[in-house]
């Protein structure tokens, strides 16, 4: 149980995990009245049955390299933290490159993931295992994965770090927290990073999202990071701007919601239709238009509305809406962001908006 004090309110927070997986049940009340309802949230917690997730594809990040010619996958709760531009005229000592720098998608034990090459070529993974081992301070015995994997334990900046290599290519990898002691990356994800490593030229590095599950994918920032839902409509959250945790200045967000409809509209035009129907009349729909995103249409318009948050403050936001139709499915795309701030993040929404593209 962790209880938190935000006057006038308080909350209650009831974690557990299950399977790796943290599930979180929370309480909110007024401070005053907090007491009386905490018996009462205990009890229903212990009614709780968590069940297992079903089945369903893996998502993924596909990041593309420009300088060093190259493309991976990383699993989608990765942070591409930065590329070294130019590094093939900065070779460090022993002719390694730092290609380009990951954070793992662990909120509690995160990890630096770096992807490098030698400037020598190696014709086995034991091999490059062997060069590589002679650049870290106290490296151990080098051990095989599998056949196309070794690793071997080192010393990396005063932290405890393995090192994996495959033929051409080797990821080090540091916990990123104080708290960690050793690595918690899995080998079965590194060697699925190392594997999946192939040649590919393209003007600008790219990162690009992949949801195989709702069959979606768009073009995501350096140094963003988003979370998918397993159950709902809504597939995921994304906010394309690296976020403080320490900052409270307010940035946007943008989802992607998909859900079957009982009674699906046949057409756009119907579409529109009802949505307009929907609408608050105090709240009308503006710059309302048709376009056209990688082949497919789409109806779009800006709404907005006013939030007040428990301490009275009351902003305005506002809402792009990007919304179409597949199938039975009404898919539904949302720019949300404060009013005032629109302009300063709008440069992130058009590229953002244009890279979306739907899979039948």
């Amino acid at each position: 149980m962790i209880p938190m004090a935000f006057a006038p309110f308080k909350f209650m927070n009831l974690l557990n995990v299950k399977n790796g997986n943290a599930y979180l049940f929370q309480c909110m009340a007024r401070s005053d009245k907090f007491q009386e309802f905490q018996d009462e949230v205990h009890r229903l917690a212990k009614t709780l049955v968590i069940e297992e997730l079903p089945e369903r594809k893996q998502s993924r990040i596909e990041y593309t390299n420009a300088p060093y010619k190259l493309k991976c996958s990383l699993p989608e709760t990765w942070i591409v933290v930065k590329e070294t531009r130019g590094a093939s005229d900065l070779p460090q000592a022993g002719g390694k490159f730092n290609i380009a720098t990951f954070k793992s998608g662990s909120i509690i034990k995160p990890d630096m993931v770096v992807l490098c090459k030698l400037s020598q070529v190696s014709n086995s993974p034991q091999e490059l295992s062997e060069a590589c081992s002679k650049l870290y301070k106290d490296s151990g015995d080098i051990s095989s994965i599998n056949e196309t994997v070794s690793v071997f334990k080192c010393k990396i900046d005063e932290s405890n770090a393995h090192v994996y290599c495959s033929k051409d290519y080797f990821l080090e990898i540091k916990p990123d927290s104080e708290s960690t002691k050793v690595p918690s990356v899995s080998a079965e994800v590194v060697s699925s990073i190392l594997k999946s490593i192939t040649p590919q030229e393209v003007e600008t590095s790219k990162v690009r999202y992949y949801n195989n599950h709702f069959r979606f994918s768009f073009q995501i920032s350096q140094n963003s990071r988003l979370l998918e839902h397993k159950f709902g409509g809504t597939a995921l959250s994304y906010c394309p701007v690296y976020v403080d945790e320490t900052s409270e200045q307010p940035v946007p967000t943008f989802t992607v919601d998909i859900n079957k409809e009982p009674d699906p509209c046949t057409n756009l035009k119907a579409l529109e239709e009802r949505i307009m129907g929907e609408l608050d009349p105090s709240t009308p729909a503006k710059e309302k238009s048709i376009i056209n995103i990688n082949g497919k249409e789409y109806l779009t318009f800006i709404v907005s509305h006013v939030e007040q948050d428990p301490y009275g403050i009351r902003e305005e936001i506002k809402s792009k809406i990007v919304i179409t139709l597949r199938g039975e499915e009404t898919v539904l795309l949302k720019w949300t962001v404060v009013a005032n701030e629109w302009i300063r993040y709008e440069r992130y929404m058009h590229p953002l908006i244009d890279s979306f593209e739907l899979y039948e």
